[in-house]
């Protein structure tokens, strides 16, 4: 990751904090040991991709694309994605002293702490008992910070 400016660093994180999300996601599907698997991301949702841009070639992590979600409404967006491990470790570092929101918070220090137990060696080292236990308990206190499901209200 590039060096910020603490302006860079702020204007990322307020921007981050309203409208991204730090995702921890259990994959059903068990590796050939019988574990689970977690992934963590990064990511940033927007209709204008100018604020996107800017975080990709300011930090110079991460990539950008495009989904269209319906050809009918012309429903689309754009998103910033942070996948790699170092690339998440080093980005939630310089982003969280300036991170307000609570939850925003509990969120990102889950998936700082999940990357931080994740092989970066790429080998396909057994991991210990330790290990895994400790990812299960982070999982569980990251699905404490997820919003409740909005209902659609009906009106009378």
């Amino acid at each position: 990751m590039r060096k910020l400016t603490r302006w860079q660093t702020t204007w990322i994180a307020g921007f981050l904090e309203g409208e991204g999300s730090f995702v921890i996601s259990y994959q059903a599907k068990k590796l050939s040991d019988g574990r689970s698997n977690f992934r963590m991301r990064i990511s940033t949702g927007q209709k204008d991709p100018i604020p996107l841009n800017y975080i990709l070639k300011t930090t110079g992590i991460g990539y950008l694309n495009y989904k269209e979600k319906s050809r009918e409404i012309g429903s689309f967006s754009y998103h910033h994605q942070i996948n790699k491990r170092q690339d998440i470790i080093d980005f939630i570092k310089a982003i969280y002293p300036y991170i307000k929101s609570p939850r925003t918070r509990k969120r990102a220090w889950c998936v700082y702490r999940m990357a931080n137990l994740i092989n970066c060696n790429g080998s396909n080292e057994r991991i210990t008992d330790d290990n895994h236990k400790s990812r299960i308990k982070i999982y569980e206190i990251w699905k404490t910070t997820r919003r409740p499901r909005r209902t659609k209200s009906k009106v009378k």
